[in-house]
């Protein structure tokens, strides 16, 4: 059986056609760059999106009527009673829908997803969606920077963390987000370890941004580049299509 997954986020969409529920690869494009012309025709569409302008032109299209939305109201495998479900971004659903599958009675599942932002999903041995956390990404600390001062340039994200202690602007920006950032992700696990001690704490990281993250903080475990993807699929297949 063949199913479309797209995952709709602030700076990329990534969608594939998976294949008897396996997904080997996706293709990835500016959010910015959507046409309605990347959706099949005829086959089912399991979606995710964080951005209403495309939720509601989907929804308007000749596509509406074979579209499964993840939303809260969803048959899930979590237990939404500790959050306020109806404000949780789709994507931050489709991990914790994953984030359940590796928790147990002594096990807490953690996702980073490093994207546009870094956002925190927490899942506890009782597959307890707890919440998490919110910070603006290395891109986004850039353009606010940018955005909101006079003189200080957009700079590129870099693979590498700054060379010197801010001889130049530039350096001075990379040394001050990506070090702070970094160290942002560190204080925040520590929080976790803190408030779930005596439990393990498994920490996925994914996102476009990952990269970045893993080989510096030894914590995190890399997590595939379509971990969204699958939980929209998984969420697909607990609610056997009902939408379709």
């Amino acid at each position: 059986m063949k199913i479309f997954l797209i995952n709709i986020g602030n700076t990329h969409i990534q969608y594939t056609i998976c294949k008897n529920g396996i997904i080997d690869n996706f293709k990835q494009i500016p959010t910015e760059d959507f046409t309605l012309d990347i959706i099949p025709k005829n086959i089912q569409i399991a979606a995710a999106s964080v951005v209403p302008k495309i939720k509601e032109q989907l929804q308007e299209s000749s596509f509406s009527n074979k579209i499964f939305w993840l939303t809260h109201d969803k048959i899930l495998n979590i237990d939404l009673s500790r959050v306020n479900a109806k404000d949780l971004g789709a994507d931050r659903l489709a991990n914790a829908i994953i984030l359940a599958e590796h928790t147990n009675k002594n096990t807490i599942a953690v996702s980073i997803d490093f994207g546009t932002c870094i956002t925190f999903e927490i899942v506890d041995n009782n597959q307890i969606f707890r919440g998490g956390a919110i910070v603006p990404g290395r891109k986004l600390l850039r353009k606010a920077l940018h955005n909101y001062t006079a003189q200080l340039p957009l700079i590129p994200l870099h693979d590498t963390t700054a060379p010197d202690l801010g001889e130049s602007t530039e350096s001075a920006m990379r040394l001050g987000i990506d070090n702070g950032v970094i160290g942002t992700v560190k204080e925040l696990i520590n929080d976790l370890e803190t408030r779930f001690h005596g439990c393990a704490i498994q920490i996925f990281a994914t996102g476009g941004d990952q990269k970045f993250f893993t080989e510096r903080i030894e914590k995190l475990i890399e997590g595939n580049t379509f971990f969204t993807l699958r939980g929209i699929l998984k969420a697909w297949e607990m609610n056997n299509n009902n939408e379709g």
